[in-house]
């Protein structure tokens, strides 16, 4: 009966501890991403803020999967084997996409700094649509549109 009491009465702190851990550390990569919107030729700033916000992502990982692996260890003892086998691979792929994250904003700073010093960043991705025209007579009659993610380059072909 303890143990209930204990736990009914840890898991309101834990809320409140988890959302402002959210807050503070997602608050980063959403002001980046408006600021980019903001001030896309600021170049310079742009990059030391995307550069902050890779490293803030990585540090706020690293502090969130301690703190989650020590609440874990903390209830080991009480949990079912599913949640044994699930909650630390659930955590470990939620990690995987922090550092995913935090290296994409690494990569737009590289960006910026080719920006910044006045050359053309390539391209990382280039996607080749074919529409076929429901409507034609012959089926040869095909439009193809050749687009970069960047938006840099674009050409279309009839």
């Amino acid at each position: 009966m303890g143990y209930v009491l204990t736990v009914i009465t840890f898991y309101p702190n834990l809320t409140y501890l988890t959302g402002f851990f959210d807050i503070v550390a997602e608050l980063w990569p959403h002001v980046a991403i408006v600021i980019y919107r903001a001030w896309p030729e600021k170049h310079r700033m742009l990059e030391h803020i995307f550069r902050v916000t890779a490293i803030l992502e990585l540090v706020g990982t690293t502090v969130e999967t301690i703190v989650v692996f020590s609440i874990f260890a903390s209830v080991w003892k009480h949990w079912t084997l599913e949640f044994k086998i699930l909650s630390p691979l659930l955590h470990v792929l939620f990690s995987c996409a922090q550092v995913f994250g935090a290296w994409v904003f690494w990569d737009m700073a590289r960006k910026q700094v080719k920006l910044a010093n006045g050359k053309k960043p390539e391209p990382n991705v280039e996607l080749e649509v074919v529409v076929v025209c429901a409507n034609c007579k012959r089926e040869q009659e095909r439009t193809q549109a050749r687009v970069t993610v960047d938006g840099m380059e674009a050409e279309s072909m009839v």
